[in-house]
């Protein structure tokens, strides 16, 4: 499955897109955008793919995305293939730029800043506070203007002061949101997220950067804190964890799809990357039922 970028249109004058989605069923593909997203199911069951971590999901479902995670949401389905019911989302999106660094650094923006840091590796939020939120979810879609961003800002603040979620991903996949250079590493990192299950040389990339080889590892690690090899790794990994819980691969299987050319390099490093071992990983969540929190 290939990771797809979607443009977000916003209505004329406004940097906030509030709406509401209902269809048989959802169809949106593995896909990622520079914005943040608050996603509330209104109606519909089925699976959430936020970067590697995988979610039971059914009305009432809310989490909060960080710009670059890539997500996805499939419909529970019968035995005949076909969605189980109707398929309701309300999405508000929203880019980074609209709080500003000046205002985050504000004393009273302090939680709002504090949880976007945590969306960069999904927030989805548990118990009662998901129920008092809804209403004020759904109340965005018909507000505009300075209502629709002051509507926003208390959401969130609400969000981190009562911290009723949990974090989604052991890894932030969205390093890209905090990059100052906006045209060079948007274009790697989407070729590496299309082309993580083959052979990727770090010549290759460094020409893709128009870099020499050299230049481009210096470069890399400066805007990751990673090598090369470690970041393509990691996304290897990331994908294998889908793959896995999935449930219609092998761990050898899943090895080789994700670009892995042996098993024991591929275990090793999963190990690494998530704490535990591809085998634990798969059993601990099936027997966990559909429990979020997989990076504990």
């Amino acid at each position: 499955m290939k990771l797809k970028y979607e443009h977000i249109n916003y209505n004329e004058g406004a940097t906030i897109k509030a709406a509401r989605y209902r269809n048989e069923r959802f169809e949106v593909p593995w896909h990622y955008h520079p914005e943040y997203e608050l996603a509330l199911i209104v109606d519909g069951k089925g699976k959430k793919f936020i970067g590697n971590s995988v979610i039971v999901f059914e009305p009432g479902e809310l989490v909060l995305i960080g710009g670059g995670l890539p997500h996805l949401n499939v419909s529970e389905e019968n035995e005949d293939g076909e969605s189980t019911g109707a398929a309701e989302v309300i999405v508000v999106q929203f880019p980074y730029e609209i709080f500003g660094q000046h205002i985050l650094n504000l004393p009273e923006f302090v939680n709002i800043k504090t949880l976007l840091e945590k969306a960069q590796r999904g927030v989805r939020v548990v118990g009662q506070l998901r129920k008092k939120l809804q209403p004020k979810i759904e109340a965005l879609v018909n507000l505009r203007g300075i209502q629709l961003y002051v509507g926003l800002i208390e959401i969130l603040e609400q969000i981190e002061s009562k911290q009723e979620y949990v974090i989604l991903n052991a890894i932030s996949h969205s390093e890209a949101s905090k990059y100052k250079d906006s045209f060079r590493f948007p274009k790697i990192n989407e070729f590496i997220l299309n082309n993580y299950n083959k052979s990727i040389s770090t010549q290759e990339v460094a020409e893709i950067a128009n870099m020499n080889t050299s230049a481009f590892c210096r470069y890399f690690k400066g805007i990751t804190n990673k090598s090369f090899t470690q970041y393509v790794n990691e996304i290897r990994i990331n994908y294998a964890c889908k793959l896995i819980i999935d449930g219609s691969n092998s761990i050898s299987e899943t090895c080789y799809k994700v670009g892995f050319n042996n098993v024991t390099h591929f275990n090793r490093q999963f190990k690494d990357i998530i704490g535990k071992t591809p085998t634990d990983y798969k059993r601990e969540f099936y027997e966990s039922k559909g429990n979020v929190n997989l990076f504990s």
